[in-house]
């Protein structure tokens, strides 16, 4: 009985650190993988195939006549704290080139990430901030000296769990 009881705590508390840590563990690999060096679609397709990551979404159709384009490849990136899922993005068209680079999981709070984001990336007042018809409740703020975007769309407001972090460059 007294190791069973003595087990049950040892599970309860090594939940609850990783649990705990889930959320800067996330932020960590958003910076990691987005924010330390310029988004590159072709770079960072090379560094995940030589990880072998797992591919869970790849659109990569060929350009139109014009010459534009849209495409976007997304990995399963595990983690010490659980897997999430991580998200380049490419395009050229009429009004020019944007690139965009982002994570997503779905057990975790927007407002637990964006709480932990306004601290670790020390993020000032949102551009904008509104609730999507589809539910989603969507932050964008300013980031950089290019004025890129950082995105946050998450379930707070239906007080649901999910969230996705996207950086976006271009215009």
């Amino acid at each position: 009985m007294r190791r069973a009881i003595v087990t049950s705590l040892l599970f309860a508390f090594a939940a609850h650190a990783q649990a705990s840590d889930r959320v800067p563990s996330l932020l960590n690999s958003f910076s990691a993988m987005c924010l330390v060096v310029p988004v590159d679609f072709n770079r960072i397709k090379r560094k995940a195939q030589a990880m072998r990551l797992p591919v869970r979404q790849d659109v990569e159709p060929p350009p139109d006549s014009n010459g534009y384009f849209a495409r976007s490849i997304s990995w399963l990136l595990p983690l010490t704290t659980g897997p999430h899922e991580f998200v380049v993005t490419d395009g050229h068209g009429p009004r020019g080139n944007v690139k965009g680079c982002g994570i997503g999981a779905t057990d975790v709070q927007g407002t637990e990430i964006k709480a932990e984001m306004m601290t670790t990336i020390h993020l000032g007042s949102p551009l904008s901030e509104q609730d999507a018809p589809d539910g989603k409740h969507i932050t964008i703020w300013n980031y950089g000296p290019s004025r890129s975007k950082l995105i946050l769309a998450d379930g707070s407001s239906r007080n649901q769990p999910g969230f996705y972090l996207t950086l976006l460059e271009g215009p």
